[in-house]
């Protein structure tokens, strides 16, 4: 798998919202990095994307609610259905080696369009409070 080289066009115009998009991308090149190294480095690696990306939707989520933005629950149910499959991809890469290259392109795949399309939507929104913002001025 190549990896993920991050553009601007994936920026979403919140600072929050945008480091954490490239500190998940960083996280997946990492895995590609470890792929032949052993089963446990990508685990351990695997975890940590884990974790990180609860705390990223779980921020992303708390920002949705402060833009009022209307698609929350829409956007909340994919964080969850990701959430649910990188438990199950954990428990496959446990059981097979041969399977990481899958999941890379899974979580390649996943992240950019997740970006590109939900939280680009998302991102009209903060052209819209700060709109609301300079009106209030």
């Amino acid at each position: 798998m190549s990896k993920i080289v991050w553009k601007d066009k994936y920026n979403v115009g919140n600072e929050t919202i945008d480091s954490q998009h490239q500190y998940l991308v960083s996280l997946i090149n990492r895995i590609d990095d470890k792929k032949d190294t052993g089963k446990l480095n990508v685990l351990e690696l695997f975890k940590d994307m884990s974790v990180y990306a609860e705390k990223h939707f779980s921020d992303e989520e708390l920002i949705m609610k402060d833009v009022s933005y209307t698609n929350y629950l829409e956007h909340q149910k994919e964080h969850y259905n990701f959430i649910k499959k990188l438990n199950e991809l954990y428990k496959k890469i446990e059981s097979d080696e041969e399977i990481i290259e899958e999941i890379l392109f899974f979580l390649s795949d996943w992240l950019v369009n997740h970006i590109l399309i939900r939280d680009k939507d998302l991102a009209t929104f903060f052209d819209l409070e700060e709109e609301v913002e300079e009106i209030d001025l």
